[in-house]
């Protein structure tokens, strides 16, 4: 185990983004506690990063450039990733970057082989979503908060084939902002085959990485990626699953960060909602409607018709 940021400076393959990955949060700031200085650790410590993304995953081409590259110790952070046992080190984004902070988020996730059941509620609830005018709260720092404004939902997906792509191309069609967390870097064969859900997402949402250019793909990535999903979102909310859905994976995730999960029934002789109506037998939100929405998200009416959403 390592103790403090000197032995980790010292041990040989100190670049390598593995051993930077294996710290998390916690560990880092036991490590600075260690050390005794905290101001030379965070200098080094960032030092460390930098030049693991230069030199270890700088870009096998220039035809492609990222818009921005957010460090886990910057004040855009987005707040909501540190309640990860294991935040990522580094975001990359390219879109809309203040998406990262407007609240709420409602993560919408399915199955690959989404039915045309599956198809017709998603674009029947994201339209719902489109119709709620609600105060968008800022996660940014106090330095840096932005005022209350009347905004939207923002729907946060995976970009995978199914569920995942209709609900993207549904919010970007309705006027909704959408983040789409890819599994692997923003440049790699995953976005290669998404072009269309991609050219969306550039022009009229977000779409954000933890993997920089040049990082081949690895089984794991898609859990990754769900974890962020279900951290930046308020809500899950699950479409279509089976008993071996990532979806489930999201949830888990969710359900260990104190999220609110909602489940869509389906027919019990669909293998594809044998996951969703499992999950609302185990307790998670039945949502069938508008209202049932609103209550997932925590959106009350006000006077006047006015939506406001709380965190709690």
């Amino acid at each position: 185990m390592i103790k403090n940021i000197t032995e980790l400076l010292q041990k040989d393959g100190v670049g390598s983004m593995y051993l930077i990955r294996k710290m998390n949060l916690e560990g880092f700031v036991r490590c600075m506690k260690n050390d005794g200085n905290a101001k030379e650790c965070r200098r080094r410590y960032r030092g460390l990063i930098k030049g693991a993304i230069c030199e270890e995953y700088r870009p096998r081409s220039d035809e492609y450039r990222y818009d921005t590259a957010i460090p886990i110790w910057s004040v855009y952070y987005p707040r909501r990733l540190f309640h990860l046992d294991s935040p990522p080190i580094m975001l990359f984004c390219k879109g809309d970057r203040k998406l990262l902070y407007l609240r709420p988020g409602l993560g919408v996730v399915g199955s690959r082989a989404m039915t045309r059941y599956g198809s017709r509620v998603v674009e029947r609830l994201v339209g719902y979503l489109a119709k709620l005018g609600v105060s968008a709260v800022s996660d940014r720092p106090s330095s840096l908060q932005l005022s209350r404004e009347v905004g939207r939902v923002v729907v946060i997906s995976g970009m995978a084939r199914g569920v995942d792509s209709k609900a993207h191309n549904e919010a970007v069609r309705h006027g909704l902002p959408s983040i789409g967390v890819v599994p692997g870097s923003l440049a790699g064969r995953y976005v290669d085959q998404k072009r269309s859900v991609y050219g969306n997402l550039v022009s009229h949402g977000l779409l954000v990485s933890e993997f920089p250019a040049g990082r081949g793909e690895f089984k794991g990535m898609f859990p990754m990626r769900n974890r962020i999903i279900a951290a930046l979102s308020d809500a899950v909310l699950v479409v279509e699953a089976g008993l071996r859905s990532g979806a489930l994976n999201t949830v888990s995730t969710a359900v260990s960060l104190g999220k609110e999960v909602g489940a869509v029934p389906g027919g019990i002789f669909n293998p594809g909602s044998v996951g969703t109506n499992m999950l609302i037998a185990q307790g998670a939100m039945m949502v069938r409607d508008k209202a049932d929405l609103m209550e997932l998200l925590n959106i009350n009416i006000e006077v006047g018709k006015r939506s406001v959403w709380s965190s709690g």
